[in-house]
C-alpha cells in the first residue's frame, strides 16, 4: 500500500477517513482524470460526428476501440478494488453494484457498434466522480472543492443525458436492447447521484461543526 504510507496522521487518524481512506481516492483520481475525462472528450466527439454526418464512426472491422476498453477497465478496477478492500455504506455499495452489472451486461450482450454509447455514458458519469475525488482529497472540502464537486457532477449528468437522448433519436447505429433497458435506469441513477451530491456536502459540513463543538468543550 504505497499511498497509505505517504499519508500523514492528520488524514490517517481523521474520523472523515475511518472506513474509506483518503489514499484510495487519490488512486481513483488518476483514473478519473487520466482516463475517463479524456475518454469523454474523445467519445463525445465521435458521437457528435456520427450523428451529424450520418456515418458510423466505429472501427471498420467491427471491433471496439482501445479508448472504450480502457474506460470500462478503469471503472471496473475502481469498483472491484473497493469491494475487496473497503467497507462501504449502502449508497456506495449500490452505486458500485449497478456499475458492475451494467458493465458486465455491456461486455456480454452489446454489439460492438453499441459500445460507443455505453462507454460514453460510463466515461461521462465517471468523469463526474472526479469532482467527488477533489471534494474528498481537499483539506477544506466545504469551500472551493464543494463548488468543483457540484460543477463537475452537473456537467457530467448534463452531458450523459445529452448523449442518451441524442443516441435515442439517431438512426445511424441500431440502439439495441441493452440501451433501451438501461436508459431509464440511468435517468434514475442520475437523479439519485445529483441529489446525493448536496447531501454529502452537507454531511461533511455537519461533521466539521460537530468536531469543532467537541474541541470547544
Amino acid at each position: 500500500m504505497f499511498w497509505a504510507h505517504m499519508e500523514n496522521e492528520e488524514y490517517t487518524k481523521s474520523s472523515r477517513f475511518v472506513e474509506y481512506p483518503r489514499w484510495s481516492t487519490i488512486t481513483s483520481m488518476f483514473l478519473h482524470f487520466g482516463v475517463h475525462i479524456f475518454g469523454t472528450i474523445v467519445l463525445t466527439t465521435r458521437l457528435h460526428a456520427t450523428v451529424s454526418s450520418g456515418v458510423n464512426m466505429q472501427l471498420p472491422d467491427g471491433h471496439v476501440t482501445v479508448m472504450e476498453i480502457h474506460a470500462i477497465a478503469a471503472a471496473m478496477a475502481i469498483m472491484l478494488r473497493d469491494f475487496l478492500m473497503f467497507k462501504m455504506d449502502w449508497m456506495f455499495w449500490a452505486h458500485h453494484a449497478t456499475c458492475v452489472i451494467m458493465s458486465t451486461s455491456l461486455y456480454l450482450f452489446a454489439m460492438p457498434t453499441q459500445w460507443l454509447i455505453c462507454v460514453f455514458v460510463c466515461a461521462a458519469m465517471e468523469s463526474g466522480s472526479g469532482g467527488y475525488d477533489v471534494f474528498i482529497v481537499a483539506s477544506e472540502p466545504t469551500e472551493q472543492a464543494a463548488y468543483i464537486y457540484q460543477g463537475m457532477m452537473i456537467l457530467s449528468h448534463t452531458l450523459t443525458i445529452w448523449g442518451m437522448v441524442t443516441y435515442a433519436l439517431q438512426d445511424v447505429i441500431p440502439q439495441g436492447p441493452v440501451f433501451w433497458v438501461f436508459m431509464p435506469i440511468m435517468f434514475i441513477f442520475i437523479y439519485i447521484r445529483q441529489t446525493a451530491t448536496g447531501s454529502l456536502i452537507k454531511a461533511e459540513a455537519d461533521r466539521q461543526q460537530k468536531e469543532l463543538s467537541g474541541k470547544s468543550k
